[in-house]
């Protein structure tokens, strides 16, 4: 990730969300490492079951995830954050 910021290059830092995966306290952890290391682009996508074999993660899953308060808390702290449903 460093050489990427060092880089100059226009990038997009995207993660993958599931709740079984990454609960709020882990995914507050990543998004504020993230941050602290530069990153100024920073998307989530919610998991989409679509091709997965994982029949557990495909139960766990919440449509919404993650919420409104998470997304608030997560936002200021990249200058460019998006959220992408699958919907």
């Amino acid at each position: 990730m460093q050489a990427i910021i060092a880089s100059g290059v226009d990038y997009e830092c995207r993660t993958t969300v599931h709740p079984a995966q990454l609960p709020p306290p882990v995914l507050m952890e990543l998004a504020n490492t993230l941050a602290g290391m530069g990153v100024a682009n920073y998307v989530l996508q919610e998991f989409r079951a679509t091709g997965c074999d994982n029949e557990a993660l495909v139960a766990a899953a919440i449509a919404g995830y993650p919420g409104e308060d998470t997304l608030a808390s997560i936002a200021p702290l990249f200058p460019r954050f998006a959220m992408r449903r699958s919907h």
